[in-house]
């Protein structure tokens, strides 16, 4: 089911206080967070949303190539690296 995304601005904001998204069918996140010690962290948040078969292809293939573009400048520290592929002969 498609979803809505609200981003919420500061009140003095002079563009608005927030924007808006409805039928929101696949979306990539990507956050960069101050935390309260002064540490920065990628936050990221990544889905897909369709509520038919087209529209969930659609949405996954734009979704899985922005993640692999966002991984391959930001690698998620989280994830183990996969192993090389490379054959080394004994």
């Amino acid at each position: 089911m498609s979803i809505q995304v609200e981003l919420h601005r500061p009140v003095t904001s002079i563009i608005g206080p927030y924007l808006c998204f409805e039928n929101v069918i696949g979306h990539v996140l990507a956050l960069v967070v101050k935390d309260k010690d002064g540490g920065i962290t990628l936050e990221r948040d990544i889905a897909v949303n369709a509520d038919n078969a087209e529209d969930n292809q659609l949405a996954e293939s734009v979704v899985k190539t922005i993640e692999a573009k966002l991984n391959e400048a930001f690698p998620d520290p989280n994830k183990q690296p996969e192993p090389s592929k490379l054959w080394v002969p004994e």
